[in-house]
């Protein structure tokens, strides 16, 4: 439950409460306004509890067996419930609500789409623009439904890369996506994007090391991924991963970034990154509709040189 202690798991035995306090920094900064419009559910097969903000479209889930508390942005439902398996009737299940009227479910087979809508896979939900456009995406290879409507799409590469848009139209007809609201820079020709996808983001602690001082300059020139069990990359268009840094502080990723194509090639999983600053924290981003991974390592080779500004006397 969400009290005004944070998050807290009753134990229904003895009644003794514990707090997941890796969740204070959402509830009490980032939901603090929100907190009266969060709906709850628990689901029996995923033994999760999932609590859902539907004004910042963010799902915080909380897994019992870990008591590990993760985030799932892009969640947009308008409503959460649990109650029986709608269709086998027995194992109380967690159930997400679309404006639109679609209900879904955690996909604990794994047997869906692998988006967060579960959209049928015989629509692209993986794609590349193949016209530039302010205001709209055109996808001239694209198979489009009217169930699209109300999804996000979510950019993967070019200058709106890693942001999204709820889709307001389509027409199969043209190939063309319109947006409730508009992204913040034009679309491009060869643009990639996913419809609905779960996204995959990783901000990491800030590049350290006891010996050298917090205020030397940590400058990257490559970055590596380890990742296994790839699944569902072969032929999609966004099939890379977005690598960065923020630097010293910042709210947004430095716009110099790698786009390694990790498969089971290690050559393929390297690029160059060159990103400076006092404080450089890492950022790994990967964007697309149905697929599935385990990334297990991250490798940024660095180098770090005295950064004080010694006037001369």
């Amino acid at each position: 439950m969400i009290t005004g202690l944070g998050l807290i798991v009753l134990n229904a035995k003895d009644g003794s409460m514990g707090s997941i306090t890796s969740a204070d920094r959402v509830m009490f900064d980032d939901w603090k306004s929100d907190l009266t419009a969060v709906k709850s559910c628990y689901d029996a097969m995923m033994n999760a509890s999932f609590f859902l903000n539907p004004t910042r479209r963010e799902m915080v889930v909380l897994w019992h067996s870990t008591q590990i508390c993760t985030m799932i942005d892009g969640a947009n439902f308008v409503a959460a419930t649990s109650g029986p398996d709608i269709l086998a009737g027995k194992n109380d299940r967690a159930f997400f609500i679309t404006a639109t009227g679609l209900i879904v479910s955690p996909d604990n087979l794994e047997a869906g789409s692998g988006t967060m809508w579960d959209l049928s896979d015989t629509y692209t939900l993986n794609g590349t623009a193949t016209a530039t456009s302010s205001t709209t995406l055109t996808d001239a290879n694209a198979t489009l439904n009217a169930d699209m409507v109300g999804a996000r799409l979510y950019m993967s590469t070019g200058n709106n890369a890693g942001d999204s848009r709820e889709i307001a139209t389509i027409n199969n007809t043209t190939k063309v996506f319109t947006f409730v609201s508009n992204f913040d820079n034009d679309i491009a020709t060869g643009d990639t994007y996913a419809v609905s996808p779960i996204p995959f983001s990783l901000r990491a602690w800030r590049l350290q090391h006891e010996e050298v001082s917090p205020f030397a300059r940590w400058i990257t020139s490559g970055v590596a991924l380890k990742v296994r069990k790839l699944s569902g990359f072969d032929d999609i268009s966004n099939n890379k991963w977005r690598v960065g840094a923020y630097r010293n502080g910042g709210t947004s990723i430095e716009s110099t970034v790698a786009y390694p194509d990790v498969s089971s090639n290690p050559a393929d999983s390297a690029e160059a990154l060159n990103v400076a600053g006092i404080d450089l924290e890492p950022y790994i981003e990967q964007i697309a509709s149905g697929v599935t991974f385990e990334l297990t390592d991250a490798e940024f080779a660095v180098s770090y040189t005295d950064s004080r500004n010694v006037s001369a006397s």
